[in-house]
Parts: C-alpha cells; sequence; structure tokens
C-alpha cells in the first residue's frame, strides 16, 4: 500500500517483530501487509514555553527539559511523553524559591524578577501555603486559604475582624462593636 509523506512530517513504521523506523517526509514509500504506520505527533513549543521529554532507556525514565521555541516529534519507541508548559513569568515585585536536587543534597535558590523562568529537569518551585480570608465569611482567616508559588516582595494586607464582647469577655454585650486590623507584613528576608 503506497503512503504519502508530506514536508514536516514524520511516521513510524513498525514490522510483526516490533522493529520500527521513522520516516521523514516529503517521500513516497510503500507499507508491506506486515508492517503497521503511525503518524507521529509534533509538540511544539514559544518562546515563553517549554517541554518536558520523558524518554524511556533501559527500562527506567529520564526527564529533560528544553527551552523553546524548540519542538519535538513524540515517538512511542523513544518517548514516555512529551508535555507543553509555560515558563514562569515574574514581574520586578516577584520572587521565586527554587530547589535543586543535586545527587544527596537539595540545594535552594531564589530567581528575583523581572524574568521568565524555566526549570531544569532536576528543579522544583516551592509552595506557598499561608493563612488567607475566607470567602464565606469576610474578615476571618482559614489556614491554607491563600497558596501560591510567586512571592511578593512589595507589602500586602490582610484584614482581620474582632468582635468587642470577644475582647471583653462577655458574649452577652447589648452593644457589639467590631474592631477590623489591617495586617501588613514586611519581608526583610526569605
Amino acid at each position: 500500500m503506497p503512503l504519502t509523506i508530506y514536508e514536516g512530517e514524520r511516521y513510524l513504521i513498525t514490522n510483526t517483530r516490533g522493529v520500527g523506523h521513522v520516516v521523514r517526509g516529503p517521500t513516497r514509500i510503500y507499507i508491506k501487509p506486515s508492517e503497521e504506520f503511525q503518524r507521529l505527533a509534533r509538540r511544539s513549543a514559544g518562546p515563553d514555553q517549554y517541554l518536558i521529554i520523558r524518554f524511556r532507556e533501559l527500562g527506567q525514565i529520564r526527564i529533560e527539559h528544553r527551552h523553546g521555541p524548540c519542538s519535538e516529534f513524540e515517538n512511542p519507541l523513544v518517548h514516555e511523553s512529551i508535555t507543553v508548559k509555560n515558563a514562569v513569568k515574574l514581574n520586578s515585585n516577584e520572587m521565586l524559591v527554587v530547589y535543586k536536587q543535586e545527587q544527596e543534597f537539595i540545594q535552594r535558590r531564589l530567581v528575583p524578577g523581572p524574568a521568565t523562568f524555566v526549570p531544569e529537569s532536576n528543579e522544583w518551585f516551592h509552595e506557598f501555603e499561608w493563612h488567607g480570608q475566607d470567602q464565606e465569611n469576610i474578615g476571618k482567616l482559614r489556614p491554607g486559604g491563600h497558596q501560591f508559588t510567586k512571592l511578593q516582595m512589595i507589602p500586602s494586607q490582610i484584614y482581620y475582624d474582632v468582635r468587642d464582647n470577644l475582647i471583653y469577655g462577655t458574649e452577652t454585650s447589648r452593644n457589639s462593636r467590631y474592631l477590623n486590623y489591617a495586617i501588613v507584613p514586611f519581608r526583610n528576608s526569605v
């Protein structure tokens, strides 16, 4: 059976023994009845993206990150998967806390903005989980209510309400008043 492969396409041709090879276009080939063919998907990363390529090597998985712009054809004989991810964009008032695995050691470094950051395959971000405002009960804080990876380096504020009957220790006060506090944390170091 004839197969036309156009410019920019790649096909994987496999036989009954599981042996395969990649054919690049443009070309026209003839497929034997004992062969199967599969068009390979092209994964492309733009300038603000990167590819996470998981290779199959001797029963293990090796991971590689490639900065965009780049592209790769996903070959099931070579790749476990190829994923396109967006790079992390940092403003001038933001910072990332990045960890890197180096054999038995873990190193921490700070990446200040402005920057477009692409992690290496052995790096990951610190995920912050702070108390945040409860959307159902305004003025109250709940644990884990504010989750983020980009650390803001400018002052921010949290509002917290306190009832005056809780301040004076009386639960049956007729004249309940509320005190509204604005908590403004400053970060001197990370």
